[in-house]
């Protein structure tokens, strides 16, 4: 399964932060301008200038604070939704049809945490259930016995067809296909009685291994 990093949420934070610098730069021109243009027969007095400070120093702050309180949900929500990576959970999709099925990688957004469920993206906060430890396992063995039928369908349609092997000392091995094996969850091929995992195959080919080697 793929799982998704959370460098996004780095980003996300860098970005924020540095749209709070402008506002923060923004009331300082302000101020200089107040500063600047205000009447040299009526100056603004010590007082006035001291408590518009205050006000900027305490609106900074908040900023601030909000920035931290934001980025420190964010990071909550990030790593509850990595610990839910490989959990069978129930979500509603688009079509308002609730899915079961297993968490395989998260994504960080800008104001948001995703989880990514058969390819899909779901927010984590739209996640209704977590299937308990008792019942995952059930839901686990009918996911995975859909997912072994699905491929089941597609290896035995191999048999029968002529396959180049790659083995582990750097040759192969160029043969048909008799038949299709399982091998704790695995799937294998047999050529010629021998069996190689299904993922050796590096080459199918619809003639017979005499063309093939003629082809070579």
């Amino acid at each position: 399964m793929k799982v998704y990093n959370t460098t996004t949420t780095t980003n996300t934070a860098t970005a924020v932060n540095s749209k709070s610098e402008l506002g923060k730069d923004a009331f300082l021109k302000i101020l200089a301008s107040q500063l600047q243009n205000q009447d040299p027969l009526n100056p603004q007095n010590n007082a006035e200038l001291v408590a518009q400070m205050a006000q900027f120093s305490a609106l900074e702050q908040m900023q601030n604070l909000n920035l931290s309180m934001n980025n420190l949900i964010l990071s909550q929500k990030v790593n509850e939704a990595n610990m839910l990576i490989g959990k069978i959970v129930k979500v509603t999709d688009s079509n308002g049809d609730i899915l079961t099925d297993i968490i395989t990688g998260t994504k960080a957004g800008k104001n948001a945490v995703n989880v990514v469920i058969d390819g899909k993206e779901f927010n984590v906060d739209e996640i209704l259930e977590v299937v308990n430890d008792a019942d995952m396992n059930e839901v686990k063995g009918i996911l995975y016995s859909i997912l072994l039928g699905q491929s089941a369908q597609q290896m035995t349609s191999l048999i029968g067809k002529t396959a180049k092997i790659e083995l582990d000392d750097g040759g192969f091995v160029v043969g048909r296909i008799e038949s299709v094996r399982v091998t704790d969850g695995m799937y294998g091929v047999v050529i010629d009685g021998v069996e190689y995992g299904a993922d050796k195959i590096v080459e199918l080919f619809n003639g017979g291994e005499q063309d093939v080697i003629q082809d070579n």
